[in-house]
């Protein structure tokens, strides 16, 4: 069985970002349970990061694994977009 590698980028105080952020950590205890990994990266201090996975809107969640990778932007509210970009 596979884990969702999870990747979230947000910049810290943002009122987007603190909404994707309950919003994600909500879906993916709900939907997934314990099969995934969340790393939650703020970018004003990991910018190395975020120019890495060249991030060009907060909050961006990437989702690494299973392949292929996939990006959501946005607040991440829309739970129907999520279902599908997690094939559930």
């Amino acid at each position: 069985m596979f884990k969702y590698i999870l990747k979230l980028f947000v910049v810290d105080k943002d009122d987007l970002s603190i909404l994707a952020i309950s919003n994600v950590k909500a879906f993916c205890e709900k939907n997934m349970k314990n099969n995934y990994e969340l790393t939650i990266i703020d970018i004003d201090k990991q910018i190395e990061l975020a120019q890495k996975n060249r991030i060009l809107a907060i909050p961006t969640l990437i989702k690494e694994e299973p392949s292929p990778e996939q990006r959501f932007i946005g607040n991440l509210s829309d739970t129907e977009n999520l279902f599908r970009l997690f094939r559930l």
